[in-house]
C-alpha cells in the first residue's frame, strides 16, 4: 500500500531507484541511527512513551474501575485506530499549511 496509495512514496523521474539491498539490511539502519543522536534520542523517547502508556494503562485501569481485558482491549484499539488516523491523514494535512516547525510546535502545546 505504502509504494502505490501514498502521493510522496511515488517514484519521481529525478529520484533514484530503490537499493534494495540497503532498504532491507538492519545494519544499514543501525548505521544511521549511529549517525543521529537526535534521531535516536527521538525514536527512543517515542517508542518509550508509547509502551509506558499502555503499560501503565492496563494495571489503572483494573484497579480503578475493574475493567477486563476485553474492555481494556477496545479502548486500547480504539487509540491504535485514532493513532493511525492522526499520523496517516491528519498530519499529512496538516505540515504542508503549517510547516514542521509549526505543526512540532501546536502537538506539544
Amino acid at each position: 500500500f505504502v509504494f502505490w496509495g501514498l502521493p510522496e512514496s511515488k517514484r519521481d523521474k529525478s529520484t533514484e531507484p530503490i537499493q534494495w539491498h540497503k532498504v532491507c539490511d538492519p545494519l544499514f539502519y543501525l548505521s544511521l541511527l549511529r549517525s543521529s543522536k537526535a534521531l535516536t534520542a527521538s525514536l527512543l523517547f517515542v517508542d518509550l512513551s508509547e509502551s509506558m502508556m499502555m503499560e501503565t494503562m492496563i494495571p489503572y485501569v483494573k484497579y480503578k474501575w475493574d475493567w477486563d481485558s476485553q474492555e481494556t482491549g477496545v479502548v486500547l484499539s480504539i487509540l491504535g485506530v485514532n493513532m493511525f488516523l492522526v499520523q496517516g491523514i491528519v498530519l499529512r494535512l496538516v505540515i504542508p499549511r503549517l510547516g514542521d516547525t509549526a505543526t512540532i510546535f501546536w502537538s506539544l502545546v
